[in-house]
């Protein structure tokens, strides 16, 4: 149910091109078949690091849609509680933020809100999201809110 994170062109370029200095320092190292020295060798380090963490995304980067001052995550968890006032004001909350229009561009926040309906059952939202159904226009939107019907409405 997640959506697929994008990342930025300079993002991938700037990771390929530290890893491809690192193995050409490694290539130099092993050409010269001489012992690196220890700024060499934390620099081979740091090109190596800053490759890795180039490439795993950051959760920072998530868009995050707001209602009353907690975003999806948030409400996400708070449904998860065992308080039932808490459970329909969380469901609630997440309804009003897939029925925002513009959250509709960002999969992550449709994947975060519908995975917090769809994980727990709630029956509740099923009129909005059928309602929701009818509205949406993009196919990657509507399967999400196909599947978590069909995840809601399913009996165990």
């Amino acid at each position: 149910m997640l959506g697929v994170m994008y990342t930025p062109w300079w993002q991938v370029c700037a990771m390929w091109f530290s890893l491809l200095l690192a193995i050409f320092m490694l290539a130099a190292w092993i050409y010269r078949r001489k012992r690196p020295s220890i700024l060499d060798f934390l620099t081979f380090i740091s090109l190596i690091a800053i490759g890795i963490g180039l490439s795993i995304p950051s959760v920072a980067r998530l868009p995050r849609a707001y209602y009353q001052e907690k975003d999806q995550f948030e409400w996400a968890n708070i449904r998860a509680s065992r308080k039932p006032e808490s459970r329909q004001q969380a469901i609630t909350a997440l309804c009003e933020i897939l029925k925002d229009k513009k959250n509709h561009k960002h999969t992550s926040i449709f994947a975060v809100s519908l995975s917090g309906l769809a994980e727990g059952k709630a029956k509740e939202a099923l009129p909005t999201l059928n309602d929701l159904l009818k509205t949406l226009e993009d196919p990657y939107c509507r399967a999400q809110v196909e599947s978590a019907i069909q995840v809601i409405q399913s009996e165990e």
